[in-house]
């Protein structure tokens, strides 16, 4: 992408910054991988907080994403390996995955997901398990996506805070989504918010866990 012509660039810029603005970050982050256009370095030069409503934000990732709310059991894993992980070098971890999650999401491109996901659901119908394993690599690719956003965010530093936290939600990323909410008090705020008004009593429970302050003060409220 570097090599391009300048007006294409100027292009993929605008169309980038469009997207932004529309808190469309699947098809923002897409547009940058497919074009090799570098994700954490126009963030890094955009001016934040690039999410100002995480509730609206937060469902609109999930129906972008096509990714379900985590169930209970789900949480309380993550709980429990943020609780049980040493530290480590987050910066160093993440660029060292970076390529694979890239990969992943470019090689979906004419395979099981991407272009040809409905064709080969229709094939599968007549193939006893292939449905669960497209929808299976469909949920890999995703995953990986959301990863690659995530990162790109973090890389940008604390401009993107706000994208970086919300991935780390949807993932379970109790490691980056602490990180970045002891940090920047803005995004702390509207991840609790986002969380409290899913209505999910998983989230509620993650709400719980990323304010651990609030639920110290619960049991005086409750016996008053």
């Amino acid at each position: 992408m570097n090599r391009a012509h300048p007006s294409v660039t100027a292009s993929v810029i605008r169309k980038a910054r469009l997207l932004l603005a529309a808190a469309n970050f699947r098809s923002l982050s897409s547009l940058c991988l497919y074009l090799d256009f570098p994700l954490s370095l126009f963030l890094s030069k955009e001016r934040g907080p690039m999410v100002s409503d995480f509730k609206f934000v937060g469902i609109q990732m999930h129906v972008s994403f096509t990714w379900d709310e985590p169930t209970g059991e789900l949480v309380f894993g993550a709980i429990n390996a943020a609780s049980n992980s040493g530290d480590f070098d987050l910066l160093a971890d993440l660029k060292s995955k970076s390529e694979r999650q890239e990969d992943i999401v470019r090689n979906s491109v004419g395979c099981d997901v991407g272009v040809n996901f409905a064709m080969h659901i229709e094939r599968a119908r007549s193939s006893p398990g292939a449905c669960r394993r497209i929808r299976n690599r469909a949920k890999q690719v995703t995953t990986a996506e959301l990863q690659y956003l995530m990162n790109s965010a973090l890389l940008a530093g604390e401009a993107a805070d706000d994208i970086a936290a919300l991935c780390a939600v949807l993932l379970l990323n109790l490691t980056v989504a602490e990180m970045v909410m002891k940090r920047n008090s803005a995004v702390k705020d509207g991840i609790l918010e986002f969380l409290k008004s899913s209505g999910s009593r998983p989230y509620g429970t993650l709400a719980i866990y990323l304010n651990p302050s609030e639920a110290a003060e619960a049991p005086e409220g409750g016996g008053s």
